[in-house]
């Protein structure tokens, strides 16, 4: 007989997995934060992502994957809640994402600019991988997996009653661990999770997000900028 399995994940249980998940990169994106705005000059401190870089991210996001997994195993979890499938659907609705959330993202950083121009920029972010190694594709994609398999999958792995307090969970989790680009690229990355939450009530497919979200990583999370 079959060990019982669940899928659906208690209050406890997605607090216990966004501290394994997020509780580091929060504590990081503030420390960064914190350091340059208090540097003086703020506009003129880019952050540098490199080789060393990608694979400081590489081995964090698989040693905490790993914890989580971990804790999803002892508690039983139905793995196959989470909807991983290739299908026809796949890259239109990946390509549909883009579209979406570069578009509303590009419109958000205009407002943002018009009201708050003395955010932009604040943290420039400096990357010497301009020439798309495989490192950097692999990392893009592990992180496309690694933040939307939990907001995307596993926050809508709960009870119908608590799902809109997850939901704020998520916007609040995203926002926070991407203030190391400074605010204004924080909330910007947030109107991509406001989009994917609202193809997200529509279908259980998670890899279009995963897909989507690693091309952004790879490329920036603009639609009007890859013609411009």
């Amino acid at each position: 007989m079959s060990p019982r399995t669940t899928s659906s994940l208690s209050f406890f249980d997605m607090v216990i997995l966004s501290l394994i998940l997020f509780a580091i990169p929060i504590y990081s994106s503030w420390m960064m934060y914190w350091d340059v705005t208090h540097m003086g000059n703020i506009a003129h401190t880019p952050l540098s992502f490199n080789e060393l870089a990608n694979h400081h991210t590489l081995m964090m996001e698989l040693g905490s994957l790993g914890l989580a997994g971990i804790y999803l195993f002892l508690r039983s979890f139905d793995f196959r809640a989470l909807n991983l499938q290739f299908n026809r659907h796949t890259l239109p609705l990946t390509l549909l994402l883009i579209v979406c959330a570069g578009l509303t993202a590009d419109v958000y950083q205009y407002l943002h600019y018009f009201f708050f121009p003395h955010h932009f920029p604040e943290t420039p972010i400096v990357s010497d991988a301009t020439h798309y190694t495989p490192l950097l594709i692999l990392v893009s994609l592990l992180n496309g997996f690694y933040e939307e398999i939990f907001f995307m999958g596993l926050i809508f792995a709960v009870h119908p009653k608590i799902l809109p307090h997850m939901i704020g969970l998520s916007l609040i989790v995203r926002f926070a661990f991407h203030t190391y680009q400074g605010l204004a690229s924080a909330f910007t990355i947030t109107t991509l999770g406001v989009v994917f939450l609202l193809f997200r009530r529509k279908t259980n497919m998670l890899l279009p997000f995963i897909l989507a979200h690693g091309l952004f990583d790879i490329l920036g999370l603009s639609l009007l900028r890859w013609f411009i």
